[in-house]
C-alpha cells in the first residue's frame, strides 16, 4: 500500500493578503452599490477576480495556519550549509593567520575546495556561514579591545575584581566609582546629514585646541560631593594622562574624596599609571640599572645566599650582572600602591574602613562614570557652536548637574547586569576562605580610551 503524502498548500502569505484586500475592497463597492460585471456576491467576484476556488479562498480569509511573512521567506531561502562543513572554516582562518595570509573569500573558497574533495559551497554561502558562526567583517582594531580582554592575565583580573565586587555587595558596602576624562574645545559630532556640499557641510576649527580636564566620583546616590572638578589642559601636551599624575591625583584623593564618601565605602579604580603608583619600598629592581646600583638594591632587600648571609655588595660587584639580575628577579617584593597606602593611613587617622577594588583592564562596563562622562562629552559636541573655552566649561559644569542621581542609578545598574553577566560567562565560583588572587601582579597600564567604546544601549 502507497503512503499518501499530506496535501500541502502551495500559497504564499502575499497571496492571503491580496485575497483578503480584494474582499474588503468589494465589500465596500458593494456597500456603494456599484457592482460592475453582473456579479453582486462577494464571494463569486472574488472568485472572478482572483481565479482561485470558493474552498481556497474560504481557507485564505478565514484561515489560521498561514505561514507569517518573515518565516516565509526563511523557509524559501537556500539550503544552509550543515555544521560539519561549518566546522572547517574556522581552522582554515587560524592556519592562514599563523601562515600570514590575509583571508578573504575567494581564497578561503579555493583553499577549502582544495583541502576538500566534497566541498560544494561558494562564496556567498561561506559569507553566510562564517556570520552563524560569529565572524564579522570590519576593522581590526575594532576588536583590539575584545581580545585584550580575554587575555589569559586580564581574566584573572576581571574574576579577582568581580569576587570582590561580591563581597562588598554583601557586606553592605556603597561603590564609588572615579575617573579622569578630557573635553576638547573643538568637539563635535563625529557624524552629520550633509549632501556634500559647502552650504550643508558643519564648519569645525582645525585641530582639536586646547581642552579641559574632568576628573570626578560617584555612586548609585550620584556625585561625591565636591569631587568633580575640571581646569584648562596643556594645549601643548597630546595626551591628557600626561595632566594627571600623583601629586595632582594625591590632592585630589585627600582633599576631595576621601573626605566626602561614606566611612565604608568602596573606591572602584582603573589602571591608569598615577593610580598604579608602586609605593617605593615595593619598587622592583630594573635591568638597566648598572651593576653598583643593582647591587645596592639587592643589599637594601637584605636578600641571603644559601648559607643564609646576607649579601653585601663587595661580593655582589665580583658576580656577573646576569646573575645579578635573576637574583633580584627571584626576590621581586610583592606590589603594592601607593593608592592602597593612602587608604591604609586615611583610616587609620580618622577611623574608617575604606576599601579598594581595582578593576581589570579595557572594562569601561564596569566603571558606570564612563557613562556619565559620555553622556557629557555627548551633550557638550551637539551644542558646541561657539568653539570657546568659556563656553564648553559652562555647558560641562550644567551637564554634570543635570546628570543627578537617577543617572547615576541608571549606569550603576547597567554595570551591575554586566558584572552578573560576567560571573556567569566566567563561570566564577565562591568558596568560603578562598584566598583572593593578586589583582596588581600581572597589570598593565590602562590607556584604553573608554569612553569612545563605553556600554551605549
Amino acid at each position: 500500500m502507497v503512503n499518501e503524502l499530506p496535501h500541502i498548500r502551495a500559497h504564499r502569505t502575499c497571496c492571503a493578503k491580496i485575497v483578503r484586500n480584494v474582499r474588503s475592497n468589494l465589500i465596500v463597492e458593494k456597500n456603494d452599490g456599484k457592482h460592475k460585471f453582473g456579479l453582486t456576491r462577494v464571494s463569486d467576484r472574488l472568485k472572478f477576480f482572483t481565479g482561485l476556488s470558493a474552498s481556497t479562498i474560504q481557507h485564505l480569509v478565514h484561515g489560521t495556519d498561514i505561514i507569517p511573512e518573515s518565516e516565509s521567506e526563511f523557509r524559501m531561502s537556500t539550503i544552509k550549509m550543515p555544521p560539519e562543513d561549518e566546522f572547517k572554516i574556522r581552522p582554515l582562518i587560524v592556519q592562514m593567520i599563523k601562515d600570514k595570509q590575509t583571508p578573504t573569500l575567494q581564497n578561503m573558497t579555493q583553499l577549502l575546495r582544495d583541502q576538500n574533495e566534497d566541498w560544494k559551497w561558494c562564496k556567498s554561502s561561506l559569507r553566510k556561514a562564517m556570520y552563524r558562526i560569529g565572524f564579522k567583517f570590519n576593522s581590526k582594531r575594532q576588536n583590539y579591545y575584545d581580545r585584550l580582554r580575554e587575555d589569559e592575565k586580564n581574566v584573572a583580573l576581571r574574576i579577582n575584581y568581580l569576587r570582590n565586587y561580591v563581597k562588598f555587595l554583601d557586606e553592605g558596602r556603597p561603590m564609588v566609582y572615579m575617573d579622569e576624562s578630557w573635553i576638547n574645545k573643538n568637539c563635535r559630532p563625529s557624524k552629520c546629514w550633509h549632501d556634500g556640499t559647502n552650504e550643508t557641510v558643519d564648519t569645525v576649527p582645525n585641530g582639536k585646541g586646547p581642552r579641559w580636564i574632568l576628573i570626578g566620583a560617584g555612586s548609585r546616590a550620584g556625585w561625591i560631593p565636591h569631587s568633580f572638578r575640571m581646569w584648562k589642559g596643556n594645549v601643548d601636551s597630546e595626551d591628557y594622562h600626561s595632566e594627571m599624575n600623583a601629586s595632582v591625583f594625591y590632592d585630589w584623593v585627600h582633599n576631595y574624596l576621601l573626605p566626602n564618601v561614606q566611612p565604608n565605602a568602596v573606591v572602584v579604580v582603573d589602571r591608569a599609571t598615577y593610580h598604579m603608583m608602586l609605593t617605593e619600598d615595593s619598587q622592583p629592581a630594573k635591568a638597566i640599572w648598572k651593576k653598583s646600583k643593582l647591587a645596592d638594591w639587592i643589599v637594601g632587600k637584605e636578600i641571603k645566599n644559601d648559607a643564609g648571609v646576607l649579601y653585601v655588595a663587595e661580593d655582589l660587584l665580583r658576580m656577573k650582572k646576569t646573575a645579578m639580575w635573576v637574583l633580584a628577579q627571584d626576590n621581586k617584593p610583592k606590589k603594592r600602591y601607593q593608592l592602597h597606602q593612602w587608604l591604609d593611613e586615611w583610616n587609620a587617622n580618622h577611623g574608617t574602613d575604606i576599601k579598594l577594588n581595582v578593576l581589570p583592564i579595557a572594562h569601561p562596563q564596569l566603571n558606570p562614570i564612563e557613562m556619565m562622562w559620555n553622556w557629557t562629552k555627548s551633550h557638550v559636541a551637539k551644542n558646541n557652536h561657539d568653539f570657546s573655552m568659556v563656553v564648553i566649561g559652562r555647558m560641562t559644569r550644567e551637564r554634570v548637574a543635570e546628570l543627578d542621581g537617577t543617572w547615576w542609578d541608571k549606569a550603576c545598574e547597567k554595570s551591575h547586569r554586566f558584572a552578573q553577566h560576567s560571573i556567569i560567562a566566567d563561570d566564577i565560583q565562591f568558596n568560603e576562605g578562598e584566598e583572593d588572587v593578586d589583582d596588581v601582579s600581572s597589570a598593565e597600564e590602562d590607556d584604553s580610551d573608554a569612553e569612545n567604546e563605553v556600554f551605549m544601549e
